[in-house]
């Protein structure tokens, strides 16, 4: 009986010396290392990640009103995620104006499911440019978000 050259035993030796050779066995090794840094990354992000996510929308419809007593204000939006695994007590001021009113709660707190949203009416007394830039701050215990944004003054 002659042996036969397809054999399942000799294609079998032939392709575990092809890997051998290759070093296909090896590098999973490279692939472990890969995946633990993967991990590391994914965790350190979650630990690093701010407090508060906070997002400013001004309201889109006016881009001022004049209040009867003269006052030009401007509506903003302010949505507030908390990722502390508690509810958070979050404080709100404005700055870049030196006379501005805010109107809203600036004291509240914000939930630690799901999204807490608040509407602040800010209005000037003294004119202003056409455009200024402000600057929402939202401070909890151990974060302090800042988002800019503009105030429109009608002229």
């Amino acid at each position: 009986m002659t042996a036969d050259p397809f054999s399942y035993s000799r294609l079998t030796t032939a392709a575990c010396i092809s890997l051998e050779r290759s070093g296909a066995g090896r590098s999973s090794g490279g692939y472990l290392v890969v995946f633990a840094i993967a991990v590391f990354a994914l965790a350190d992000f979650i630990v690093q990640r701010p407090e508060l996510s906070v997002t400013i929308t001004r309201d889109r419809q006016s881009l001022y009103q004049v209040m009867p007593d003269n006052r030009v204000c401007n509506f903003y939006d302010l949505e507030i995620d908390t990722f502390a695994g508690y509810d958070t007590q979050v404080s709100v001021a404005v700055t870049g104006i030196s006379d501005i009113t805010l109107t809203g709660s600036n004291q509240f707190t914000a939930k630690e499911i799901g999204t807490t949203k608040r509407r602040y009416q800010l209005c000037v007394n003294t004119p202003q440019p056409r455009k200024t830039a402000i600057e929402f701050v939202v401070r909890s215990d151990a974060d302090e978000v800042r988002k800019a944004t503009s105030f429109f003054y009608g002229q």
